[in-house]
């Protein structure tokens, strides 16, 4: 189960990632829109 666990892990990592890259952006848009 933790091996399938660490697959979906890096996955959400890799997105993660991602999403830091456009994160400040999207957090502060989220906020305001809130």
């Amino acid at each position: 189960a933790a091996v399938r666990g660490s697959g979906k892990l890096v996955l959400l990592d890799k997105l993660l990632t991602r999403l830091r890259e456009r994160g400040n952006r999207v957090l502060i848009f989220s906020q305001m829109v809130r």
